[in-house]
């Protein structure tokens, strides 16, 4: 999550990655029981 913001302007691949990262997180715990 804190690559996020750092990279936003400067480093796409880095965020797109972090994007997906904190979507993975997300999707776990709406489909945890």
């Amino acid at each position: 999550m804190v690559a996020l913001p750092y990279y936003r302007d400067t480093n796409e691949q880095i965020t797109d990655w972090a994007k997906h990262a904190i979507a993975q997180v997300i999707d776990d715990i709406r489909t945890e029981p």
